[in-house]
């Protein structure tokens, strides 16, 4: 009698939790995204925001970010694998790279010209849009996507939590050649 009442309490408790969830489920479900361009490593845009946004700028971007973030991060102090090329674009698949109007805009105390968002699904890279992405911002970006928004647990001097491990890594020296 007990195993029945357990039972019928079990599946009561499940059926409301399904009727109580499944209206919110529906309100996270994220809209799938049309890319216009879609790079080697899977970067994706939607469309040609600014000039020299065209797919051909984000796809030479991408693969100079590529060789020189692997170059600079091989003959680093500390290597970060993560930074290489095998991770770095796999890292970078089916992440969203959106152009901003603005050239810099307000992230909490400080001014930025890019924001990589690690918690969304998909990931998120936005940008300003008044620079072509072969400027330094795009790779900025994509070295925290790489490293999924987490440089390490030591920050080396000079750097903040969120660029902990940059010096050692390369990713600065990286970033110098690449042009910003």
């Amino acid at each position: 009698m007990m195993r029945r009442k357990l039972a019928v309490w079990a599946t009561v408790s499940s059926a409301w939790f399904a009727l109580m969830i499944l209206p919110f489920a529906a309100c996270t479900t994220v809209e799938p995204l049309h890319a216009d361009c879609e790079t080697p490593c899977g970067l994706l845009m939607e469309r040609q925001p600014f000039e020299g946004w065209s797919c051909g700028d984000l796809i030479a971007a991408e693969a100079r970010a590529v060789e020189v973030l692997d170059r600079a991060t091989r003959g680093a102090a500390v290597p970060d694998a993560r930074l290489q090329h095998s991770h770095a674009c796999d890292a970078w698949a089916q992440v969203v790279v959106m152009p901003r109007a603005e050239e810099i805009w307000p992230d909490g105390a400080r001014n930025v010209a890019g924001l990589a968002h690690c918690d969304r699904a998909p990931q998120l890279i936005e940008v300003t849009g008044r620079n072509r992405p072969t400027a330094g911002a795009l790779a900025h970006e994509l070295a925290h996507i790489a490293q999924g928004c987490w440089a390490g647990p030591v920050v080396d001097e000079g750097e903040d939590v969120a660029h902990a491990n940059w010096k050692r890594a390369g990713v600065r020296a990286a970033l110098a050649a690449f042009g910003g």
